[in-house]
């Protein structure tokens, strides 16, 4: 073989390697997306898993209730006196360890009409918005509506993953649509009502609104910026067992 055809070979060669390398990072995040995608399934398998444990165990669960219902009753009562920022709380408003929890996830988080089935995480930690969707802490947690206490749960998530979908479709939501979460106890069933664009930090935009039981989804805005929210707005409209 001579040294010009060799050059050609190596040529050739580099050529390929190269297209294999630019194949493989155009394809990164789509594989990614869906190791994160799995890992979403398998937490939302580990959740249901342990509400079932936790059902035939009797009291656990009531208790647990009681507590929630308790800590929303106390949230309206005091105004969220401790709310300070629309997006960051990181505190649990719960250590679900106590209750029989393996990990810090509180509900499931559905909506059809925006592709999403996630986990929901208490505490808008990193690590729990990268796994999932995250509530913020002195927020109401999501339970069903009850007589004379207004709710609010506010609900973050990422927004600007290319391949991924977590809350990047957060605006094609319209009011009517309709959004599920499942909590330990029941699937609740609320239905957008608005948007809005606010600042982060507009905090009275987040807050409880006085004689509703609602859902608030919460999201970077503009896509793959940061220095807006882009806000949902949603109303409990009925409770499936």
């Amino acid at each position: 073989m001579g040294a010009e055809e060799g050059r050609i070979r190596v040529l050739r060669a580099l050529a390929g390697a190269g297209v294999i390398a630019g194949i493989a990072i155009a394809a990164f995040p789509y594989v990614e997306a869906w190791c994160r995608g799995i890992g979403m399934t398998q937490e939302i398998e580990r959740f249901e898993a342990s509400v079932g444990q936790l059902q035939d165990a009797g009291t656990v669960l009531q208790d647990l209730r009681r507590a929630v219902d308790a800590y929303n009753r106390e949230l309206d009562n005091a105004g969220q006196a401790g709310l300070k920022d629309a997006w960051s709380y990181e505190e649990p408003s719960f250590d679900l360890a106590r209750w029989g929890f393996s990990d810090e996830i509180f509900a499931r988080l559905r909506i059809p009409a925006a592709q999403i089935d996630m986990p929901v995480y208490l505490g808008a930690t990193e690590e729990h918005i990268d796994a999932g969707a995250a509530h913020l802490s002195q927020t109401s947690l999501p339970m069903r509506a009850v007589e004379g206490v207004s709710a609010n749960a506010v609900i973050a998530g990422h927004r600007g993953y290319r391949a991924n979908t977590y809350f990047n479709n957060i605006p094609r939501l319209v009011a009517g649509d309709e959004v599920y979460v499942d909590n330990p106890w029941e699937t609740l069933v609320y239905r957008v009502t608005g948007t809005a664009v606010i600042d982060p930090s507009d905090i009275e935009a987040v807050k409880i609104q006085q004689g509703k039981t609602m859902l608030t989804l919460v999201t970077c805005h503009p896509l793959y910026e940061n220095y807006q929210r882009y806000v949902v707005y949603c109303e409990q409209i009925e409770r499936r067992s």
